[in-house]
């Protein structure tokens, strides 16, 4: 009887054992198809994150230069109006700079080389210049193009005689060479060019 009863509790914990074996099996089983499934998503995951740098990479390439076509077209021509105008002439340069994400343009007038003030230097009058060649860049970059008519109201009060002579030259040349038409307000006679209309 003890034999017996020996012999039943060796099976039952065998049985046991058995039953243990093949639950911790299983959990290996599912544990390994778990670290599959984890492998191939981190091998994914790495792809596409690789994948996501390479576009970036293009895209700021491509960002970067179209941002110096754009900076070539619109400095040279800004830089021609300076020069016409000024004597002692200006380089009109756009600095691109990444910041919170995104590139911001910081506008800059240079002269020998260093960066300057052109309120400071010259009491604004760079700046209206420029302010006039940034408005005809903007409507020569335009897609879809835009008429090039211009208004100006009372322009270029903070150049002197001689830089307004220059001016009036400028605007004759953009005229012809770009195709712009000048309207102008003003009471400034070194202005007056092409046909004049008085009240």
């Amino acid at each position: 009887m003890n034999l017996k009863a020996s012999g039943m509790e060796k099976y039952e914990q065998i049985t046991s054992w058995r039953k243990l074996i093949n639950e911790k099996l299983q959990e290996s089983r599912t544990i390994e198809y778990a670290i599959e499934t984890n492998a191939k998503q981190v091998k994914e995951t790495t792809t596409a994150i690789e994948n996501v740098r390479k576009a970036q990479e293009i895209v700021q390439s491509i960002a970067q230069n179209i941002q110096q076509k754009i900076h070539n077209k619109i400095a040279s021509i800004v830089t021609h109006c300076l020069k016409v105008v000024f004597p002692e002439p200006y380089t009109f340069v756009i600095h691109f700079e990444q910041k919170r994400g995104k590139t911001e343009a910081r506008l800059s007038f240079e002269r020998n080389g260093k960066e300057v003030d052109p309120l400071s230097s010259s009491g604004g009058a760079p700046v209206e210049v420029a302010s006039l060649a940034l408005r005809l860049s903007c409507i020569m970059l335009s897609h879809p193009p835009l008429r090039r008519v211009v208004l100006l109201d009372e322009p270029f009060r903070f150049l002197d005689d001689n830089a307004l002579i220059n001016v009036r030259e400028l605007l004759k040349e953009l005229s012809i060479r770009f195709g712009f038409q000048f309207i102008m307000v003003t009471h400034i006679d070194e202005l007056k060019v092409g046909r004049i209309f008085s009240l």
